[in-house]
């Protein structure tokens, strides 16, 4: 029953991720603009908007929301990063042990083991 039940939760979650990176995805590709600011510079992020123009959008930020939208844009790079570089890496090491377990080759694993001990110590008061 609990296995039941977890897999349920598994295909939900599938499913509920999907649509959060697709709705990411989409607001990031679909609302981009641009923001002038006081010093001359200028500021591209994304994000969903009513109102204005891609070169005009009709509202501002403060310096604490321009700060989290940069954080979160790096998170998110990073995480897909990471998630492709661990993906990619699963897959050289499974066709590294697939070659291995084809030749009958390297089946086993052993560990390592040292059998030296320490040397003796002495201790005097």
């Amino acid at each position: 029953m609990m296995q039941n039940i977890k897999h349920k939760v598994n295909g939900i979650m599938k499913y509920l991720l999907l649509v959060l990176f697709l709705g990411y995805y989409g607001s990031a590709t679909l609302f981009y603009h641009t923001h002038h600011i006081e010093n001359g510079g200028v500021i591209v992020h994304s994000h969903i908007y009513k109102n204005g123009t891609e070169k005009n959008p009709n509202h501002s930020h403060t310096a604490k929301e321009f700060v989290y939208f940069q954080l979160l844009s790096e998170f998110v790079s990073t995480v897909t990063f990471l998630g492709f570089s661990f993906e990619i890496f699963k897959v050289v090491v499974r066709s590294i042990n697939t070659l291995k377990d084809d030749d009958n080759y390297y089946n086993h694993t052993y560990l390592k083991f040292n059998g030296l001990r320490a040397p003796p110590s002495s201790f005097a008061i």
